[in-house]
């Protein structure tokens, strides 16, 4: 049975009951796979060396070093998609064109797979068409979700980024701002929730059954890792949707996208949402500068991307600096923010000196506006002192951290995070300047604090660990380095790898 792709075409009624032999049924419907749970076979793109071959044999091209070479391109470029691969194939050995066939179809690309060349094999459509005919059979609304699933980094969208995005109906901006949405942002909003909310509000039930659509006609694949589900799309099916529709509902697809991932960001301490910020990076990428008309979306997007020393990351932080600059002045607190946030994002990049000026400038303003013992003057005395150390200013470091730690302790308690924090810089410095009996004392103490209350394997808590090892390493108190490296290298292996650079040290401290 081939091309057995309608959802409607009941097949077991064609199945013989006899005990022996064999059924081979081809479809695109992933649902048909329950007529042989244990025997079926999924076909994926063409392994690349296969697709080399087809290519060149097809098209009468030499099969050599240089010509595989391209050929590889070309497979690449249409995801070794077996008709895109025989269509271009066609039409190298009409036009000889082996070595200019890839720019050629990256110029003309919407042309080439809406043709349909002449083959010898009995298939009469062309790509787009075959991937319309399947697009075609799905709900208005799950057409609607794969439009914008094609506007994001198709190779990988997790489902956990949707379903986060839809908690807050859409609507969420990633940090607090006196700058209320934009009239386009709640009707962008509005729109999202229509889409993946049917029914009012998020229910997995109803979702699952959008993506089963697009599954039974191969239009999505689906993979788990580690439990989280994520979903891909073929390049070729990216590129007909995208070049389909640039909209939903008479909204742009791409702003539609930007206020999905928008809305499923969010911004806090250093590792509280690392890992699943990881899921919208490569979509954030995607994102040009000027699509952005939120502030709290530029301040989302670059907290994300600084964070992975992404330069993109400091330009959204700079219009968004400028943003509420303009709507809200100097001296707002979100504004304030907005220039933390883009020091940090400068210091990641290593250019301190950018950071200097705007880090002096947020903690005479803080101190001004809120007073000396405010936690955000703390705080912006805290990133002040840092850069100061960055820059080998080490006493008017220690002046600050040493006033930091004293008032933290006061206000917040010795066993506060921020306290804590407070603490590593300053036995970090006092590492720096040779005073290692103090900077062991207080490492010391860290540790035991976080962990206590984090548990030995927080990334917290292995900091604190690094930080002892280091005062114990300057001591050349061997015993106990020895002693502290080999609880440390198998958590540091588990948390950063075999390769990170600490891992190394620290294991090459037991050699």
């Amino acid at each position: 049975m081939d091309n057995a792709d309608d959802p409607s075409l009941k097949l077991s009624k064609f199945l013989p009951r006899a005990p022996h032999g064999h059924v081979v049924i081809t479809t695109r419907n992933a649902t048909h796979r329950l007529l042989a749970p244990l025997t079926f076979h999924e076909v994926d793109a063409l392994p690349m060396e296969e697709s080399v071959t087809l290519l060149l044999r097809s098209s009468a091209n030499e099969d050599n070093e240089a010509n595989r070479l391209l050929a590889t391109k070309i497979a690449m470029e249409l995801g070794r998609l077996p008709l895109a691969l025989a269509h271009a194939a066609a039409y190298i050995l009409i036009n000889k064109c082996l070595d200019t066939f890839l720019a050629t179809y990256q110029e003309s690309r919407n042309q080439f797979l809406q043709s349909t060349p002449d083959l010898p094999q009995d298939y009469p459509h062309s790509v787009d068409r075959t991937i319309e005919m399947s697009f075609g059979c799905l709900s208005v609304r799950v057409q609607e979700m794969m439009t914008l699933f094609a506007h994001m980094d198709a190779r990988s969208i997790a489902r956990c980024v949707v379903e986060r995005a839809a908690e807050p109906g859409f609507l969420h901006i990633p940090q607090y701002s006196e700058l209320p949405p934009q009239p386009d942002t709640i009707a962008q909003a509005k729109i999202l929730h229509d889409v993946f909310c049917p029914s009012g509000e998020w229910k997995s039930f109803e979702f699952d059954g959008m993506i089963g659509e697009c599954l039974k006609y191969s239009l999505l694949q689906l993979s788990t890792t580690d439990g989280e589900k994520f979903y891909s799309m073929h390049p070729l099916v990216q590129t007909y949707l995208q070049s389909k529709s640039s909209t939903v509902c008479d909204h742009s697809a791409r702003q539609l996208v930007i206020r999905l991932l928008a809305s499923a960001t969010t911004v806090g301490r250093r590792y509280e949402f690392f890992g699943f910020n990881l899921f919208l990076t490569p979509h954030v990428r995607l994102i040009r500068l000027e699509e952005v008309v939120e502030a709290g979306d530029h301040f989302g997007f670059g907290d994300i991307l600084s964070e992975e020393g992404d330069r993109l990351g400091i330009a959204h932080l700079e219009q968004c600096v400028r943003i509420r600059k303009f709507s809200l002045g100097d001296n707002a607190q979100s504004t304030l923010d907005a220039i933390v946030l883009l020091s940090n994002g400068y210091q990641t990049l290593g250019r301190v000196q950018e950071a200097l000026p705007l880090q002096e400038e947020v903690f005479q303003k803080w101190k001004q506006l809120l007073g000396s013992e405010h936690l955000d003057t703390l705080m912006a005395m805290n990133n002040l002192a840092n850069t100061y150390q960055l820059l080998g200013r080490t006493q008017e470091a220690l002046v600050l951290q040493e006033e930091v730690l004293q008032k933290r302790r006061q206000l917040l308690g010795p066993d506060h995070p921020d306290t804590l924090t407070a603490m590593y810089n300053l036995s970090n410095s006092y590492r720096s300047v040779g005073r290692a009996r103090e900077s062991l004392l207080i490492a010391e103490d860290i540790l035991e604090k976080r962990q206590r209350l984090l548990g030995l394997d927080h990334r917290d808590t292995l900091n604190a660990m690094l930080g002892l090892l280091l005062s114990l390493h300057q001591l050349t108190m061997e015993k106990e380095l020895d002693a502290l490296a080999k609880i440390a290298l198998p958590l540091y292996e588990k948390a950063y790898g075999v390769d990170h650079e600490y891992t190394v040290w620290i294991r090459s401290l037991l050699e």
